[in-house]
């Protein structure tokens, strides 16, 4: 069933494509988040957030818009002929799934996967966790790494991620807490450079590049920085993190940034590091490890990928498969759903799409 919908997503035939669309969303109102789009409505518009709910209740329901969709896109106020040209959440996994091979996408989805598969370019030691069969592992790995990063496998958006000291901490508690929460990754802690610090020290602020493998060849569709806010250890959007554009052209930042509630920022909201013309460091070399990256598996045509710039050099994070479009339409305020379609089943990037890419730069 599964992949008779995403050929009949990839159709030109706008009522079978338009059909898996609605039976996709049907399947994803199971996770319709209530109390999220509550606080959407409420941080919105209080004095109509009654409303609002059942605006961005149905938004979500009918086209598989999330709450932070709905707030990033500004989407209160706006007609509904103008929210449809956005790609929504769950056009965004359609499109995934219909441009990926599966076999290949697990690569990317497990973290520990990822790992073996790209070790030489995480430069850190990482380990799996599950059950006790996992401690004398573990116990190896903290010999070498006292304090390390630690995240549940197979969540995104960072929840639960946490920074682990056994050095002030009871070692052996803190293995069975993990576990006891399901199969952690542990990983040697990134120290990034100065550049990228001075905008939040206490997230690892990573570049995000998005890749497609088209018949021109591996081209970066889009890239963005994504930087945590004070005291926070992820800098992921979902987690209250700010997005900032970058120009694939230049590597230097677009003069806006902004959050899964909407706000829009000219600097960081904590340290005051202003974006506008900001050069992220070494951009020649995170174009061509994102190309590398993506040619050692071709058989994926797109991929997000999250680099780390330290001292000596890059180091990826992750791989995402369902990178999202969120800051390129976050800040444009028109939706790339035609120019996404159009790449999915023509195979090529549009020449619209890199028009209404450098308006936001301009």
């Amino acid at each position: 069933m599964k992949k008779q919908l995403l050929i009949w997503y990839k159709s030109d035939n706008k009522i079978k494509s338009a059909f898996a669309l609605f039976i996709m969303t049907i399947f994803m109102i199971a996770y319709i988040d209530i109390n999220a789009i509550k606080r959407t409505a409420k941080t919105l518009d209080p004095d109509h957030s009654t409303k609002l709910f059942w605006d961005i209740f149905f938004t979500d329901l009918i086209f598989g818009f999330e709450p932070s969709n709905y707030a990033e896109y500004h989407f209160h106020g706006k007609p509904l002929k103008q929210r449809l040209t956005f790609l929504s959440f769950t056009e965004m996994i359609l499109f995934s799934r219909s441009i990926n091979l599966q076999a290949k996408i697990e690569i990317l989805d497990k973290k520990q996967n990822t790992y073996a598969y790209f070790k030489e370019y995480f430069h850190r030691d990482q380990i799996a966790i599950k059950t006790e069969a996992d401690k004398s592992k573990y116990d190896e790995f903290i010999q070498k790494h006292p304090t390390f990063f630690a995240k549940p496998s197979g969540r995104a958006s960072g929840h639960g991620a946490r920074i682990v000291n056994t050095q002030e901490q009871n070692k052996d508690q803190v293995f069975a807490e993990l576990i006891s929460q399901g199969e952690y990754i542990l990983e040697e802690r990134i120290v990034q450079c100065r550049e990228m610090s001075q905008f939040n020290p206490t997230s690892i602020n990573t570049i995000r590049t998005a890749l497609v493998n088209t018949e021109d060849g591996i081209q970066m569709l889009f890239a963005e920085l994504r930087t945590g806010r004070k005291g926070s250890i992820v800098d992921n959007g979902g987690s209250g993190g700010v997005l900032i554009p970058i120009d694939i052209n230049t590597g230097k930042l677009c003069k806006h940034g902004f959050d899964n509630t909407g706000k829009i920022y000219t600097a960081h909201p904590d340290s005051n590091v202003t974006f506008e013309n900001f050069q992220i460091p070494r951009w020649d070399e995170i174009q061509q490890l994102s190309k590398e990256l993506m040619a050692k598996i071709p058989n994926l045509k797109y991929v997000g990928w999250d680099i780390s710039i330290t001292d000596q050099g890059l180091t990826i994070v992750e791989g995402n498969s369902r990178a999202m479009f969120g800051g390129l339409q976050g800040l444009h305020q028109e939706g790339f759903k035609q120019e996404i379609s159009y790449i999915l089943r023509q195979n090529k990037i549009p020449e619209s799409f890199r028009t209404q890419q450098q308006e936001i730069f301009q």
